[in-house]
């Protein structure tokens, strides 16, 4: 009699031990079916300019209260159209690099590297062409973007286990544009490196590493890295706007090199699970921990600044503050793919924007903006030209230099105009033909916007100056050139 009481008890107090770890475990995301005018209306502006920019398809998806909330919209391909559904996979780009920061992190965690360790303490044959940034680069640098060197090395050496370990190799011949930790500009290279770290410390490939530091212990089941996983399942490809005409893009897979810097594939609901994580305390939805609160808080936490603009550069994430609110976001390109995931950790709010359109990104800025006024009345300053006197044009006139990329910028008439000649394979292995002229004004001392093109009315870069105050670098599409002295004749 005795022993059955006390094993009901022990049973009672194993029920109540569970019962409060459940509690204390973050509550799991539930997609509901319910109209909220909030996100209809970022729909509406989804599907408006869908229709004025010729993007064949869209997914949307918003964490908001505690609950998920998705729409997909057009075709996955053009010439062998499917419907888009909440399951339809896109490339993400970019926004891998933070699933490859928080693999780092995961490891700073664990105690087998800090983030201030030089890469050459776990990479010895690490080099770039200058020695100085050779032997001072940190993982930290890897994480901020603040390398220095050309970061645009898209080569495709290997397609096997080794793919990270020989482009790396080839990191040798990349040029300094500025110092390590001198100035901000996004660098593909750094990300080679961080992922390449990841494969020495934990003795893995870089895909099971990922997959076992980050997306297994988040439940997460549809990320894919390859097209052999992908191919049985609905996707997108690619589309270019020649003549405002969609068309298939080729060719459709990122080189198994890039896969650190931006070689996921998955859907909106997994992305927007992947968000609440990292607004939250560290634990996914079961209560696994991955990371302490103190850890994840660095990831969004301001490391350094953007110079020549209001932003900040956290861990992998990019930071600004809109209407008060602190963002954290990242957005990610491919051929003929454009996505975004912003967070406002303080509301517990996420929006993720999933294009298969080169024009995907004019699409995402116009949606992003309807729904910080829609969820917090917050309407994003729209910025508008300045007036420039034309002394004050000249300048800024001459060539503007990096290593895989030359910009040539004149005085047209009461504006700039910039002319770009690429110099580097980009992920189709091809050199990119030249972009259009394209003519840019000010917003503000030393900080441009467009004046043509699909996104007219955008911040498009900035000047940024030396110690001495003299204009010194270009900063175009967030990578760097080297001012090399005045045009003749301008």
């Amino acid at each position: 009699m005795q022993f059955a009481v006390v094993t009901r008890l022990v049973a009672l107090l194993l029920l109540l031990a569970l019962v409060s770890l459940r509690a204390q475990a973050p509550p799991s995301l539930a997609q509901v079916a319910v109209s909220d005018p909030r996100f209809d209306r970022v729909v509406a502006a989804v599907q408006m300019k869908m229709k004025d920019l010729a993007v064949p398809g869209v997914a949307v998806g918003v964490v908001a209260d505690g609950a998920v909330r998705i729409r997909s919209f057009g075709v996955t391909n053009v010439d062998h159209p499917l419907p888009v559904t909440d399951d339809t996979l896109f490339q993400i780009g970019s926004i891998s690099k933070t699933f490859t920061g928080t693999a780092i992190m995961r490891l700073v965690e664990q105690g087998r590297l800090n983030l201030d360790d030089p890469i050459r303490k776990h990479l010895p044959r690490f080099a770039v062409k200058d020695a100085d940034a050779s032997t001072r680069a940190t993982i930290r640098d890897m994480l901020t973007h603040m390398g220095g060197w050309e970061g645009d090395l898209f080569d495709d050496p290997s397609n096997g286990d080794d793919a990270l370990e020989r482009i790396v190799e080839r990191m040798a011949t990349l040029e300094q544009t500025a110092e390590v930790g001198q100035i901000w500009s996004y660098n593909n290279a750094g990300f080679y490196v961080a992922g390449r770290v990841i494969e020495v410390v934990t003795g893995k490939p870089f895909e099971r590493a990922l997959k076992d530091l980050v997306l297994d212990p988040l439940g997460i089941e549809q990320a894919y890295y390859f097209p052999a996983d992908v191919m049985t399942r609905r996707f997108v490809v690619g589309h270019g706007t020649p003549k405002d005409v969609a068309t298939v893009l080729t060719p459709w897979p990122v080189p198994r090199t890039a896969n650190a810097a931006g070689g996921i594939i998955t859907n909106v609901s997994t992305l927007l699970r992947y968000a609440a994580f990292h607004m939250g305390d560290g634990t996914s939805a079961t209560g696994t921990r991955l990371l302490s609160a103190s850890l994840l808080d660095q990831m969004r936490s301001t490391v350094v600044a953007k110079a020549g603009t209001d932003e900040t550069m956290g861990l992998t994430w990019h930071l600004n503050r809109i209407g008060g609110l602190a963002v954290a976001e990242h957005s990610g390109s491919t051929i003929g793919q454009q996505a975004h995931l912003r967070l406002v950790p303080e509301r517990r709010f996420a929006l993720a924007l999933l294009t298969n359109s080169s024009r995907g990104g004019a699409l995402n800025v116009h949606v992003l903006r309807e729904a910080m006024e829609a969820y917090f009345g917050v309407a994003p300053s729209r910025p508008s030209p300045i007036t420039t006197s034309p002394a004050g044009l000249a300048e800024y006139v001459g060539t503007y230099h990096r290593q895989f990329q030359d910009l040539r910028v004149v005085i047209d008439g009461d504006a700039l105009k910039i002319d770009v000649t690429p110099k580097m394979p980009g992920l189709d292995g091809k050199v990119p033909r030249p972009p259009p002229e394209r003519r840019v004004g000010f917003l503000a001392k030393d900080r441009l916007i467009a004046l043509d093109g699909p996104n007219a009315g955008e911040p498009s870069g900035e000047f940024i100056r030396d110690a001495s105050g003299r204009v010194a670098w270009l900063r175009n599409g967030g990578r760097i050139l080297r001012r090399l002295g005045p045009t003749a004749g301008d």
